[in-house]
Formats: structure tokens, sequence, C-alpha cells
């Protein structure tokens, strides 16, 4: 398991800001101050990430 990184999550999967939030709903803000280390991913964001990529929760520390 490792510690999840939107950054990265979003880098090794090749999408831009704009993919990701055309894909998981988050408004740009809030992704941008999450990439940016102003704001915490919350329980609620990881899951819509996740369930947006389909992406075993698991797989991550919290």
């Amino acid at each position: 398991m490792r510690r999840f990184n939107l950054k990265e999550f979003r880098s090794e999967r090749n999408l831009t800001q704009k993919q990701l939030i055309a894909k998981t709903g988050i408004p740009n803000v809030t992704i941008t101050q999450i990439e940016n280390g102003h704001k915490s991913l919350s329980k609620e964001l990881r899951k819509r990430i996740f369930d947006a990529f389909q992406v075993d929760e698991r797989l991550y520390v919290a």
C-alpha cells in the first residue's frame, strides 16, 4: 500500500486537471488546492475519485 497523492494519481493516468474534473465533478479550485497542499482530501472526495476510476480504495493508506 502507498499513501494517496492526487497529483501523482492523475499523472499516472495521463490526465489533465480538466479531465479529472469532468470525470469526478470536483471543482477546479478544490483540485488545485489539494494538489498544492493547501487543502486536505476528504473521505468523500477520495471516494468520488476512486469510484470514478474504479480503483480499490484499500490499495492506498488513508
